[in-house]
């Protein structure tokens, strides 16, 4: 075997490891200075939780598929 194409292979390694290692200090650092700003959620007049339309068009849609006919009238959010 050659010594050469191990000692690349070795380089290589160390190199990408070293390369990961530095991301992911890098995104700890971004993170502890940018944090995620959090959003409350949004609610209707009547105490509703507000769901997305393409939400409500994929129940609809998947319902419609499994049980032919039948109409979604209500969604709701289970806790």
């Amino acid at each position: 075997m050659d010594l050469g194409l191990l000692l690349m292979c070795v380089i290589s390694f160390a190199a990408v490891f070293t390369l990961l290692t530095v991301l992911s200090v890098l995104m700890s650092a971004l993170t502890a200075i940018f944090p995620a700003k959090a959003t409350p959620p949004a609610f209707h007049a009547a105490g509703e939780s507000e769901t997305d339309a393409a939400v409500l068009a994929a129940i609809t849609t998947t319902m419609n598929q499994i049980y032919p006919g039948a109409s979604v009238t209500k969604i709701e959010e289970v806790k």
